[in-house]
């Protein structure tokens, strides 16, 4: 004998092609579309007779009936139609639910799994070889050529010189100078060198030393007085011309060190003599403003350098054999 509960669950499985659907289902805003329940419980009772009259709400509560049927079910409602039945039926927004654009990853091809995948047996890399046990590129360096010497090594050097006799000078221009004396930054009634300018952010990374070159040179109107690494002719001209003064000096990476962090050197080292023959050319051109003269001694073949003009006690001086 069955159960009234067990007669009950039994109803339920009715086709859904069975149960008649009204044509208009009460719709909420914050729920999905559902049945009405009276309308349920009558196609329960008309495809099940055995049914009991007892257990349908319709005919047990009119009451409850019309109540249910006149207000729109809520989203705890016992049946509720899922989003894949009423796809108008709004969908909730989570982490869960986002994904990727149709396309955005496309699937990882696996190969090596079979004929009928088609990258099978060699997996699409062809027989034996370098390029089938390794990546795509070339063995070897960028230029190799199978083994023959390559162009890199069969051509000629040819140009400037790179290596020991490349400098990486600081650029500032004169207007920038400027702009740092009117803002208070600079004094320009001391002397102007590569530590002050390094201080007062006007140079940013004094590797080699600084270079003044002539870009606004109108707008420079107080005289200064630079000591700096090079200097364009068009930068001494406009300097001189205020009444200043321009000193280029040469200074290794040890003296230019000991010149912008004085603190690290109990006792100040002496300054280098250049050693490369464009830099002993440079600095002993008066029309650069070199600080530096030659003494050249024809007997014995060599020449000496030494400053012009020598403020500390002791001249740096360096015997160099031509």
């Amino acid at each position: 004998m069955r159960t009234p509960r067990v007669l009950f669950a039994h109803s339920l499985r009715v086709s859904r092609a069975s149960l008649p659907l009204p044509s208009t289902l009460p719709h909420s805003s914050h729920s999905p579309a559902c049945l009405a329940l009276p309308s349920l419980f009558s196609a329960l009772s008309i495809a099940n007779p055995s049914l009991p009259h007892s257990l349908p709400l319709a005919r047990q509560s009119p009451s409850v009936a019309s109540s249910l049927s006149a207000s729109p079910c809520s989203s705890r409602s016992f049946f509720s139609s899922p989003s894949h039945l009423n796809p108008s039926a709004p969908k909730i927004i989570n982490l869960s639910s986002l994904s990727d654009k149709k396309g955005a990853r496309p699937k990882a091809q696996r190969v090596g799994r079979g004929l009928g995948s088609g990258r099978g047996k060699r997996s699409g890399r062809g027989n034996k070889g370098w390029t089938a046990r390794h990546g795509a590129a070339t063995p070897g360096p960028p230029a190799f050529q199978g083994g023959q010497t390559n162009f890199i090594k069969t051509a000629p050097k040819h140009g400037y010189r790179l290596g020991r006799a490349t400098h990486r000078y600081s650029l500032v221009n004169l207007g920038r100078i400027q702009a740092w004396i009117d803002a208070g930054r600079l004094d320009p009634r001391k002397p102007i060198t590569a530590r002050q300018l390094d201080k007062s952010r006007c140079v940013h990374g004094v590797y080699d030393g600084v270079k003044v070159l002539g870009d606004g040179a109108s707008k420079l109107t107080t005289p200064i007085h630079l000591t700096v690494t090079r200097a364009s002719r068009t930068a001494v001209a406009r300097i001189e011309a205020l009444g200043g003064s321009v000193t280029t000096e040469y200074l290794n990476k040890v003296g230019l060190d000991a010149l912008k962090r004085p603190q690290r050197w109990a006792v100040s080292p002496r300054s280098k003599m250049p050693r490369e023959e464009r830099d002993v050319a440079y600095y002993t051109d008066p029309s650069r403003r070199g600080n530096l003269v030659v003494e050249v001694d024809e007997d014995a073949g060599t020449y000496t350098l030494r400053k012009r003009e020598t403020k500390v006690e002791g001249k740096a001086e360096a015997k160099v054999e031509t």
